[in-house]
């Protein structure tokens, strides 16, 4: 009787852990428009970085934070992105305001310098 109670629970402990709906999977941080919705604020978009790049990326967001309407970050751009953006070598950082592209560098010191300078 035991026996057939343990199975009992570690069926149920199984079951219990699985998904019965089907999930569209749909990318969950690529952004529907990469242009800001605040006027006087920016988005931010970089692509192609690496770990470390990612870790100072996100030191120039805090730093600006201000101005920042929102940010987008890929260490691997797909295709698409290539070819929107007509990206030939990464990293990129691209800045838009709320109807275009407005700055583009691969240097992320440029990239603070220039919101440094946007926040004045």
């Amino acid at each position: 009787m035991k026996i057939i109670q343990l199975i009992c629970i570690i069926g149920i402990m199984l079951l219990s852990g699985c998904d019965t709906l089907k999930k569209e999977t749909v990318p969950s941080s690529t952004p529907s428009t990469m242009y800001s919705d605040v006027e006087g604020k920016y988005y931010i978009t970089a692509l192609g970085t690496t770990d470390k790049q990612n870790l100072e990326f996100q030191q120039v967001i805090d730093q600006n934070i201000k101005i920042i309407a929102g940010y987008y970050q890929t260490n691997t751009p797909s295709d698409a992105e290539m070819k929107m953006y007509e990206i030939k070598n990464l990293p990129k950082y691209i800045v838009f305001d709320t109807e275009k592209e407005i700055y583009e560098t691969d240097n992320l010191n440029e990239l603070n310098h220039l919101l440094t300078t946007l926040q004045k």
